[in-house]
């Protein structure tokens, strides 16, 4: 047997996975290692003879080679920024690769491991709007996180942004003079 890919755009032009003289049934003829090819398009080709001279080949097989993991990026909030917590808020940022397949946003509490879901993307974006995220009720300080997927599975990359949720107006006070106190000079 011989186990070979090619690019898709140079079809004659293949390379060798395995060869082999021992028969195969139903086990895996070969790991074809992908880090050190690059994305793209390309065809498989199985074909074997045997001792008789009689030879046989598979239907070429697609597949779409993707070592490249997808962008996320939240570009707003900003990390560090203080946000009113009694508000819906944006958040703006890119989830896109070649091959996308989805993204998600979620919440957490720093130091927590459990993330709370924000929003669940299907199409990538650039730029754009990601989601909305109501944090009504939420003060304090949290993290936002973007996880994108693409169609391996394997690859996803993340970013995370810190954000304070503040929905306590200052306290103020005059302590003195007091309300119709007279007053002359200097007023501490």
């Amino acid at each position: 047997f011989k186990l070979e890919y090619c690019s898709k755009k140079e079809p004659r032009n293949c390379k060798l996975i395995k060869e082999g003289k021992s028969p195969v049934r139903e086990d895996a003829i070969a790991t074809w290692h992908t880090p050190d090819v690059p994305d793209g398009d390309y065809i498989l080709r199985l074909s074997a003879q045997d001792d008789n001279g009689y030879a046989n080949e598979t239907s070429p097989i697609l597949v779409t080679v993707d070592n490249t993991p997808p962008i996320a990026l939240i570009s707003e909030p900003k990390d560090g920024e203080i946000i009113k917590s009694n508000s819906r808020t944006q958040i703006r940022g890119t989830a896109a690769d070649k091959n996308f397949k989805g993204y998600i946003i979620e919440y957490a509490r720093p130091g927590e491991n459990r993330w709370i879901l924000v929003y669940n993307g299907d199409s990538p974006k650039h730029d754009e709007i990601l989601g909305t995220w109501n944090s009504s009720g939420l003060e304090g300080i949290y993290l936002l996180k973007l996880t994108v997927w693409d169609k391996t599975g394997e690859n996803k990359n993340e970013s995370i942004v810190a954000i304070t949720l503040d929905d306590t107006a200052p306290k103020v006070e005059i302590s003195a003079p007091q309300n119709g106190e007279v007053v002359k000079n200097r007023v501490d």
